[in-house]
């Protein structure tokens, strides 16, 4: 996701009072696909009378298939770090985030483990700094850098700390109520409403006239979203 998208989707979240989820991007190719999901959570906020219950309901169908137990027991006031055991969290977790916004936290590694890495990789760096002269300390930055993003990406496999905003699955469903309603611009009533709002948020964000703009406009081939 290039950082021209990023700032729109944290536009069209701030204007209509909703959240996108990795599934919602999927299927968003065309400004018109991002108007239906749009529209169809302000629909949802006029028949959901309690948005945060379906939310449980659907976590807690994901986490129970996750964890091979379809009758486990949970409340919002259950502690992740408890429901959720360590040998299955990271399965479990990456199940999780298809539920919820698309800037939702992943497994975060032990503090120990994780200033170990950051103290390692500096080391990288400064070793060479140390013992090699001028010009071959130039050589080394590449070398440094690419073994610093090898160690980084391989230490993910070892990320199982919850972050610590989620501390219950009540955190959870807070985190998501928006992935299922809109709170924002409750009053447009048809999908061409939503599109007139959805247009000039798109023609700023690209730096395009909003005149080129059609329902059927495809966010990478024909704006170039990276």
């Amino acid at each position: 996701m290039g950082l021209d998208t990023v700032e729109l989707v944290m536009d069209v979240e701030d204007h209509f009072g909703i959240l996108l989820r990795e599934d919602d991007s999927q299927r968003i190719r065309t400004i018109g696909d991002l108007a239906d999901v749009i529209f169809a959570r302000i629909l949802a906020s006029s028949v959901t009378p309690c948005p945060s219950i379906r939310v449980f309901y659907e976590l807690r169908t994901v986490i129970r298939a996750s964890l091979g137990s379809t009758d486990m027991r949970m409340r919002p006031s259950t502690l992740l770090a408890e429901l959720i055991p360590v040998s299955h969290r990271r399965a479990c977790w990456a199940a999780i985030q298809t539920k919820q916004p698309w800037r939702f936290p992943g497994l975060q590694l032990k503090r120990q483990t994780y200033t170990f890495t950051m103290a390692f990789i500096a080391l990288l760096f400064v070793i060479p700094c140390c013992v090699l002269p001028f010009e071959m300390w130039m050589i080394s930055i590449p070398v440094s850098s690419l073994m610093s993003i090898l160690l980084y990406n391989w230490m993910k496999r070892f990320r199982s700390e919850i972050p610590a905003n989620y501390t219950t699955v009540g955190d959870l469903v807070r985190s998501s109520v928006g992935s299922v309603i809109a709170t924002k611009k409750t009053d447009l009533t048809t999908r061409e409403l939503v599109l007139g709002e959805l247009f000039p948020i798109v023609a700023e964000q690209f730096g395009v006239d909003l005149k080129k703009l059609a329902p059927q406009t495809r966010f990478v081939e024909d704006l170039g979203a990276g």
